[in-house]
């Protein structure tokens, strides 16, 4: 639509000195009925992310072959809509070169922007500073969500100092989402200047994204508590950057900037989340619904235990760790009087579970000599710990959960039909090997009535099983490849 209505303008104008009337808007007159650009576009509410537009148009172009940039496309698009369209994301900076035209949009797009992404920009000036701000300033009301990932550790950046601010900064009123790629102002007694500019902006801001820290944490912790009051989400740290040299206090730090207590934490970073950082989860477990943690070798080992067990409205609990088991009898969780289990205040809640549970191979503890029974009641303890957690939609068993002799396995005689009262199940995924037959396939859907997807059937193993669950269930999704478990909300 877009490229019609701009090759037509283009034909109207080459058509000039041929007498082509003037329309009242000063643009010529085209020769064809309104064009549909031309009749929808002051309809248009919402432009989509100018990267994927700039994209589509350049190929678009290419397919045709005809002289045209993407900017001018994009250019002519916002002369289509209204002066107050609004821009669902744009992208800034990555060291890209801006012509006129690149700025142009710039300026368009920026007062008007949704989601703005500011990356890989590195301050060394003072004045590269006051352009940034500058650049931010521009955003409206519209700004929804703010990524920044700026070096402040770059060539020149001891030559910039601290300003004056002119102006004390408005919030952005409808800012809720704050990401920082990286965090690495290494200045202890005050923070690089732009950052107070932009953390003063920030009041209504209810999710903090942090991936990578590579500084002391304590200004960033001041300005959560001091300015971002409705904080109640934030994403530690990621699966590939370490979480900076404070590591476990650095962490505690963090979790102690929620005025109103964290409600959703994912700390899936490769940091060290020891026994301080736990002390300060634990003070927001009230609160907390969703926790996504990647635990390492300091992490308490009943420290998972303690969030299902003390946390009323935790509906999400993911172990993201790939390479450490909780060990069963700490998953069982008994009273070590009574020999019961206790109970977990989310048992009513949770609806996303996804651990690592080491229950020792039977058949090797049979060759070792050991008792065989009591890992079996071990086995049983378990199931009888999952049934529990009637609420369950979504269960992930990502590793030797329930053994068999030499595979794992999950089957009816080890205990499967324990888990009869988690009727709301639609998604279970499994160990990668583990053995289930026709029958544990056909018991499943006739218990979890919403089952809509198993992982890991292998098709070798399992034949049986995929053959009667593609015959007699074939709206239930069966996959036998090394399917990742997948979050929600992701």
């Amino acid at each position: 639509m877009v490229i019609e209505d701009y090759l037509e303008l283009q034909q109207c104008q080459k058509s000039l000195g041929e007498g082509l009337a003037m329309g009242r808007d000063g643009q010529p007159q085209q020769s064809s009925a309104l064009s549909a650009l031309s009749k929808y576009g002051p309809w248009i509410r919402v432009l989509p992310d100018l990267k994927d537009l700039q994209n589509k148009f350049d190929r678009e172009i290419a397919t045709r072959q005809i002289k045209v940039e993407a900017e001018d496309l994009i250019l002519h698009l916002f002369e289509r809509c209204p002066p107050d369209v609004q821009v669902n994301s744009l992208l800034y900076g990555y060291g890209l070169l801006f012509n006129d035209r690149k700025k142009t949009i710039i300026d368009l797009a920026i007062p008007h922007v949704r989601r703005l992404r500011i990356g890989c920009i590195s301050l060394s000036s003072n004045q590269e500073a006051s352009e940034l701000i500058d650049q931010l300033d521009q955003c409206s009301d519209a700004l929804r969500e703010l990524e920044l990932d700026i070096d402040l550790l770059g060539p020149g950046r001891n030559g910039v100092k601290e300003e004056q601010m002119k102006n004390e900064p408005k919030e952005w009123t409808s800012l809720k989402k704050l990401t920082l790629h990286r965090w690495n102002d290494n200045i202890d007694t005050n923070t690089f200047w732009p950052w107070a500019w932009v953390f003063k902006k920030c009041g209504q801001v209810e999710k903090l994204e942090v991936y990578n820290v590579g500084g002391p944490t304590q200004v960033l912790v001041q300005a959560m508590l001091t300015h971002m009051p409705k904080l109640t989400e934030a994403t530690l740290g990621s699966n590939y950057h370490w979480f900076g040299p404070e590591g476990d206090i650095g962490i505690a730090g963090l979790l102690s900037g929620s005025c109103k207590g964290w409600r959703v934490l994912d700390v899936r970073s490769t940091a060290h989340f020891g026994i301080t950082a736990m002390n300060a989860l634990e003070k927001h477990f009230p609160t907390l619904e969703s926790l996504v943690i990647d635990r390492s070798p300091e992490f308490p080992q009943d420290g998972l235990t303690q969030v299902l067990s003390s946390c009323p409205n935790l509906h999400t609990l993911v172990d993201a760790g790939a390479f450490s088991a909780l060990d069963a009898e700490t998953f069982v969780d008994q009273d070590p009087d009574t020999g019961l289990l206790k109970p977990w205040k989310c048992e009513s809640t949770l609806k996303v579970l996804k651990v690592t549970i080491y229950v020792p191979n039977p058949l090797t503890i049979a060759v070792v000599g050991g008792d065989l029974s009591q890992e079996q009641e071990l086995q049983n303890l378990v199931y009888d710990r999952l049934a529990r957690l009637t609420k369950l939609e979504t269960l992930c068993l990502d590793s030797k959960v329930i053994w068999g002799p030499g595979f794992p396995q999950m089957t009816l005689e080890s205990g499967l039909h324990k888990l009869s009262g988690l009727a709301r199940l639609k998604e279970l995924y499994l160990s990668e090997g583990t053995w289930i037959g026709a029958d544990e396939v056909q018991w499943m859907t006739e218990h979890w009535p919403r089952l809509h997807s198993i992982s890991q059937l292998d098709d070798g193993r399992n034949i049986d099983a995929v053959i009667w669950s593609r015959d007699n269930h074939p709206e239930i999704r069966v996959t036998s490849d090394n399917c990742h478990f997948r979050l929600q909300d992701e």
